[in-house]
């Protein structure tokens, strides 16, 4: 195989990636209902190992949330008024007045969010 024939099947794996990563994007996008969309702002993944997220949740909301989680968790710890944490299953969840959510042990995200927030 000379360069050239290794430099085009680079460029078709690099392609196919990039598709792959695209149609990915859009099924997510697709797949998240509407109360994700009511309530969150943005998902960000964690770098740890222990598949965690932090959730930002949109301002107008932020209570709405707070009395959901507080009624299908059990409450752990709360540190002054500003965080409390939660167990839900499997999932730790650190709620922050903030408008901020951290959890931590998830499985798939879309599926424990749709369950938190039902």
């Amino acid at each position: 195989m000379n360069v050239k024939q290794l430099c085009k099947k680079t460029k078709i794996f690099c392609i196919k990636q990039r598709i792959n990563k695209f149609l990915n994007l859009i099924l997510n996008v697709i797949g998240d209902t509407y109360l994700n969309q009511k309530y969150i702002s943005s998902v960000v993944e964690s770098c740890t190992r222990d598949r965690s997220y932090v959730v930002m949740l949109k301002w107008d909301y932020i209570d709405e949330v707070y009395d959901k989680v507080k009624e299908k968790s059990l409450l752990i710890q709360k540190i002054g008024n500003m965080i409390e944490k939660f167990k839900f299953g499997e999932t730790n969840i650190s709620f922050y007045r903030t408008g901020k959510i951290m959890l931590t042990n998830v499985d798939h995200i879309d599926t424990c969010l749709n369950k938190l927030l039902r």
